[in-house]
This record gives structure tokens, sequence and C-alpha cells, in this order.
């Protein structure tokens, strides 16, 4: 969206999600900026996100959404003719959140230096708070997010449980 959208025209999707407020107009009328900012840079991206989910149910493709934008709530859940399996993943111990800033270094080449994430590590961890609680109020499952096999697992038993329970009889 950065690239069809200016920053004078749409200036809180030119900020990673914690940096968001930066772009409020008027910061100081927010209770909290960084999460104003955030949701305000959620509910432009989400317009994308509708956009995608309406192409691929007319061209009838399969496709796996996520990302931190896809807050429990904001997105509608009830999409005919299509199976909707939403969850939240999260880590809940701080010292394996911010292990996983390392790792995306290491597989960004730099561009997403750990630095950044680690001193903004607070404002991540206020903003995953946020969604959880979201998540908890829409009764979206959470899936523990510090070791990735064990996620994938738990992400591909959501599905089965909930493709099982659209399936015919035969």
């Amino acid at each position: 969206m950065r690239a069809f959208f200016s920053h004078e025209f749409m200036p809180s999707i030119h900020y990673s999600s914690f940096e968001a407020g930066n772009a409020l107009r008027s910061p100081e009328e927010a209770g909290d900026p960084m999460l104003a900012g955030f949701l305000e840079q959620t509910r432009n991206v989400l317009v994308g996100v509708g956009a995608s989910i309406e192409r691929a149910l007319q061209e009838r493709w399969s496709m796996v959404l996520e990302g931190v934008h896809l807050v429990p709530g904001m997105l509608p859940l009830t999409v005919t003719d299509a199976l909707v399996v939403p969850c939240v993943l999260a880590i809940s111990d701080e010292e394996s959140h911010a292990a996983h800033f390392w790792i995306r270094d290491a597989t960004s080449d730099g561009l997403r230096p750990v630095e950044r994430y680690l001193d903004r590590l607070p404002d991540i961890r206020r903003m995953q708070d946020y969604i959880l609680e979201r998540a908890r109020r829409a009764g979206v499952p959470v899936v523990e997010n510090a070791d990735v096999e064990e996620a994938i697992g738990a992400v591909i038993e959501l599905v089965l449980t909930a493709a099982s329970g659209r399936l015919e009889p035969v």
C-alpha cells in the first residue's frame, strides 16, 4: 500500500505498526498515540485485505492471510463460501519475543535491524496485549508462537477442526 498511497494522503501506512502514532494529526488527543496510530493504520490496511478476500472469492483461490493488522473484531469473519479460521499468534515470554527479532534481522539481510525492534519492545508487547484482549473478547484462539513447530501444529489443528465441521456426511 505504501507504493500506491503517498505519505501526505495516508501517512499511517508509511510507518511500522508500533510507530504509526507518529502519523497522527493530533497525537495529544489520543489516549495512547501508539495504539491509536496502529488502529488507524489497521483500518487503512484492512481496506486492501477486504479487496484481496473479495478477489480470492471471485476467482476461487485458496489463501492464507497473516499479519499484525488482522485484529480480532476489526476484520469481518463471516464470509460466504469460504472457510475462515481466525487465530492470533503470540509470544508470552518477553525474552523469546526479543529472540524473534534477531532471527528477523538475520533473514532480512539487515533490512529489519534488530536494535530498532528491541528498542521498541515495550510498545510491541503492549500492542500484542491489546490484540490478545481483542482476541479474548471475540473468542479468537491464541496460539503460542515460542516454538515454530508447535505453533504450526496448533494452527493446522485449528484449520482441520474447522474444516471437519464443514464436511458433509457421506
